[in-house]
């Protein structure tokens, strides 16, 4: 069709006759994953955070550095040993308000929040037993940085369905 007269075709059902077509396809299913062994979601490794208070006296890995990512680390350090990894030397990404508040924690004697600048997932080790810790293994400018943790959120963002738009 064109402009003001397009004709969807549907299987097993009439033609739709529509002045203008809106694709609302979203990227809600498509997490962009770590990217190594043991990355899929599991109850070790989540890609969101529903409920930071149902968490307390735990280490935890947060992996990201945008907002999402901040805000989870911020709110899960108020009870936790919070580990956050970020790729860049600094928060570029963030909104002023979380920029100012993640490095005012990194920077506080009291906080339970730590950064790892300029450093990558290199490997995760799942728990062993269920209830148990597992590890991280970090690539940082000075080597491998190994992290025991109960928990890891990845705070990735999606992949947006480009093969799908383009096909």
């Amino acid at each position: 069709g064109a402009k003001g007269a397009f004709t969807v075709g549907l299987v097993g059902q009439d033609a739709l006759l529509c002045d203008s077509i809106v694709l609302a396809c979203g990227t809600q299913g498509n997490l962009r994953l770590i990217g190594v062994e043991h990355d899929r979601p599991s109850s070790f490794i989540q890609y969101s955070l529903l409920d930071p208070a149902a968490y307390s006296n735990k280490s935890i890995v947060v992996i990201g550095a945008g907002d999402s990512a901040i805000e989870n680390a911020l709110a899960l350090a108020l009870g936790n040993d919070v580990h956050i990894v970020n790729r860049r030397s600094e928060f570029s990404r963030a909104k002023a308000g979380n920029l100012n508040a993640v490095l005012k924690a990194i920077n506080s004697e009291d906080s339970r929040l730590n950064c790892h600048y300029e450093s990558a997932i290199a490997t995760i080790e799942p728990p062993t037993v269920s209830g148990g810790d597992g590890a991280v293994v970090l690539m940082t400018p000075q080597g491998e940085h190994r992290i025991e943790c109960d928990l890891v959120i990845a705070r990735l963002g999606s992949t947006p369905p480009r093969a799908f738009l383009e096909k």
